[in-house]
């Protein structure tokens, strides 16, 4: 174990727990549901807890563009670490040094965001047939 290693875990209870800790420097394990702040000191996590699994060292990554809250999508999965608080509502995104992005992930995202696409046309299409029928009914009526 070494300083700014990440870990997943079960924890005991869920207020204030993330089930994400990290090493600081002091040789701690932080749970990360307050972003690593040490506001109190029930938020060290023991190195015995239920399914403490190594995750990746933070030394190996680096935050993407404007702090790291610039999503990582475009890169292969392993190459992307998410760092995330307060129950997933806050996310830091990494890439590991030197990674570049991933054409075959890029492609894939493509393929999703023009499916999601179509999908939302066959939706405002539906929309606009029912929108015509009920102004169609109306006019009759009229």
């Amino acid at each position: 174990m070494a300083n700014g290693d990440v870990y997943t875990y079960t924890p005991t209870q869920h207020h204030c727990r993330e089930g994400l800790a990290i090493e600081n420097e002091r040789g701690r394990l932080i749970d990360w549901f307050w972003g690593g702040h040490d506001v109190a000191l029930n938020n060290v996590v023991d190195r015995d807890a239920a399914d403490l699994t190594f995750v990746a060292n933070l030394g190996d990554y680096e935050k993407t563009p404007r702090d790291g809250r610039e999503s990582n999508q475009d890169y292969a999965r392993e190459d992307r670490l998410t760092i995330h608080s307060q129950h997933g509502l806050q996310k830091t995104y990494y890439i590991r040094k030197g990674a570049k992005p991933d054409l075959t992930t890029k492609i894939a995202n493509a393929r999703t965001r023009l499916e999601e696409a179509e999908s939302e046309l066959r939706a405002a299409e539906s929309q606009v047939r029912w929108a015509r029928k009920e102004l169609a009914e109306l006019e009759q009526v009229a």
